[in-house]
């Protein structure tokens, strides 16, 4: 929903626009499912969490250049950080499981 106006944080360098918003969701969706319903949960969250810090690297980081966009950039990098040591706890926690 909205991939269109999504595909404007998406870098010029990278070519595909609206096709790597769509890609990355799906992405998202399939980690989410994997570790709620627990099935190859480290990988999945390891791999969410990168996705992730992509996101940082190639989306906010280069808003931290612009005075106007540093603080939304910042946001977003605590916001996706947040989210990949989310991800990351997910799959550590579910290596320790007793039984």
């Amino acid at each position: 929903m909205g991939a269109d106006k999504m595909a404007a944080s998406v870098p010029e360098w990278l070519p595909g626009g609206v096709l790597w918003i769509y890609i990355t969701g799906l992405a998202q969706i399939a980690g989410g499912f994997a570790i709620i319903l627990d099935k190859m949960m480290p990988l999945a969250s390891n791999l969410l969490a990168l996705l992730m810090l992509v996101y940082v690297i190639v989306i906010h980081y280069p808003l931290m250049n612009n005075q106007l966009t540093q603080q939304i950039g910042l946001i977003g990098i605590l916001k996706d950080l947040g989210l990949a040591g989310g991800a990351l706890l997910a799959g550590h926690l579910s290596g320790n499981k007793e039984g």
